[in-house]
């Protein structure tokens, strides 16, 4: 990593190797969401708890908890505490993080593991995430890829369902009962029936529901998308701005609050090599984003060529 520090100084390394260290710690990564989340698109967020000691009996007592590790890219990082799974590997794992990262070394460079827990979403595993492309500060295609046995199914997105449209998931004991909403109350007006569908995306809603859906969506994730970039480059050093100006992928599901209303939440975001892009599933669209990722990455090194151009012309 130092030697990486030490390259960045001498040319342009993409991506940056201090941005790739704030990714890493998915707790700053779901911070900025909350924040996002609070003071642009005014949506609720999912609660998240630090857990300090990932092998506490009492969390086998939490069936609906999720339990995962920052600095992971690995699924294998993601348990129910309360199975039996958890229990057999969870002690490997925390003896692996504590020989890999429990050192001076790693500390100095910001890489400190820490464990955190999070509700079980059931919509995540029944409707899916719609993940969401920028290139260049520009929303490009938009994928859904639900879970299917062992695999996702993966599918390209041309309409969004309002949530308000949406009929919803409802856990009991073992079974997931999918129940449609066919009355809903406004504020200050009586209760009425409303079209719904269990299709989070390109369902049999009239087409003005779906296009008012999608710009629904639209507008949560283009926000939620600038959001990341401002409170990236809030704390960046002068100078540098946010990769995610040259690439984003935004992982959109929804959930229920606790007074039945459904929103939009961004589960993970990526910005790296390892993001996958799903060009398969993009019609042909494939070389148009390949010239379009080109051109927002020659923006992003004249950029930084310019600001070093500065630096060394104020010295």
């Amino acid at each position: 990593m130092f030697n990486l520090k030490n390259l960045c100084r001498q040319t342009i390394v993409y991506p940056s190797p201090d941005q790739m260290v704030l990714r890493g710690s998915k707790l700053y990564v779901i911070d900025q969401l909350h924040q996002i989340a609070r003071k642009v698109t005014h949506t609720d967020y999912p609660e998240v708890v630090l857990i300090d000691n990932p092998q506490h009996p009492s969390l086998a007592d939490r069936p609906g908890v999720f339990m995962k590790r920052s600095f992971s890219d690995s699924a294998a990082h993601v348990l129910r505490v309360c199975s039996a799974e958890a229990a057999v590997h969870l002690p490997a794992m925390v003896a692996d993080t504590k020989a890999f990262y429990d050192h001076d070394s790693v500390r100095r460079i910001n890489v400190v593991p820490e464990w955190f827990g999070m509700a079980f979403v059931p919509e995540m595993s029944q409707k899916g995430e719609i993940r969401a492309f920028f290139i260049g500060g520009h929303l490009m295609h938009i994928i859904s890829t639900t879970p299917s046995d062992r695999n996702l199914t993966i599918t390209q997105v041309f309409a969004l369902t309002p949530l308000l449209h949406l009929s919803y998931v409802v856990l009991h004991t073992r079974f997931l009962f999918i129940h449609s909403i066919v009355h809903r109350k406004t504020e200050g007006q009586p209760a009425t029936a409303t079209p719904s569908t269990a299709e989070l995306h390109d369902s049999e809603l009239p087409s003005y529901l779906q296009d008012q859906g999608s710009e629904d969506f639209k507008k949560f994730v283009t926000q939620t998308y600038y959001g990341l970039i401002h409170t990236d480059e809030q704390i960046l050093d002068k100078g540098q701005v946010s990769d995610f100006r040259v690439f984003c992928c935004v992982d959109v599901s929804v959930y229920m609050d606790m007074a039945g209303v459904y929103h939009f939440y961004v589960s993970e975001v990526a910005a790296t090599h390892k993001a996958g892009l799903f060009l398969a599933y993009t019609h042909n669209q494939a070389p148009r984003i390949a010239t379009d990722f080109t051109n927002a990455f020659r923006a992003l090194v004249a950029f930084r060529r310019a600001g070093r151009a500065r630096l060394a012309r104020s010295r």
